[in-house]
Formats: structure tokens, C-alpha cells, sequence
């Protein structure tokens, strides 16, 4: 049985929608297999190549990250995403809804 401080961790995490780590783990790892090239494509500069992950749901300073809301980008287009948030947000949102369903996430939006 889990302490009540442990219970109330793991609330928070799910009402964050924060995974634990090694599920954040096999998450990314899911993603950069699954998704080798860049799912953005933001601009002329795009790499094509994968190298990162976006959040694309995320607060100040990382505050409020929604870890089933996340895309396989290049550098060049990551750094285009944070740049450019609301765009990217809209721009990406339903990409990185896709991912998580296609990873067997469930969905409570």
C-alpha cells in the first residue's frame, strides 16, 4: 500500500500529466524509433533528421509539462518551436495527440 505522500505524488503527476521517469523513458524511446525523421518541418532550415524532443504543452520554465505531448524534431525546427510557442502549439498539438495514441497512451482531452 502506498503512503498517503506517495499517493499524493502520484495524483499531482497524473493530474500534470507528468509520467515517471521510466515510462518518460520508454515513451522517448518509442518516439526517436518510431519517428527517425522530423515530425515539424518548420522551415527551410529543417534537418530532416530527428535529434530532439519537443514538449509542445509546457509552462514557464518546464511548470505545467505535459509528457504525452511530445514530437521528434531537428535541432533546427526545436529551436523554431520555442521561438515561436503559440504557433507551435497549434501547429503541432494534434501531432503530438497522434504520437501518444499511437504509443497506447490514453486520452482524457
Amino acid at each position: 500500500m502506498l503512503s498517503k505522500k506517495e499517493q499524493t505524488r502520484k495524483k499531482k503527476m497524473r493530474d500534470e500529466k507528468r509520467l515517471e521517469r521510466k515510462d518518460l523513458q520508454n515513451y522517448q524511446k518509442w518516439l526517436k524509433d518510431n519517428h527517425p525523421n522530423c515530425q515539424a518541418k518548420a522551415n527551410d532550415k529543417c534537418e530532416h533528421y530527428s535529434i530532439d524532443l519537443h514538449h509542445v504543452l509546457f509552462g514557464c520554465y518546464g511548470a505545467d509539462k505535459d509528457d504525452t505531448r511530445l514530437i521528434s524534431v531537428c535541432r533546427s525546427c526545436h529551436e523554431f518551436c520555442h521561438k515561436n510557442k503559440a504557433l507551435s502549439k497549434e501547429l503541432f498539438l494534434h501531432v503530438a495527440r497522434d504520437n501518444w495514441k499511437q504509443y497506447g497512451g490514453t486520452d482524457d482531452d
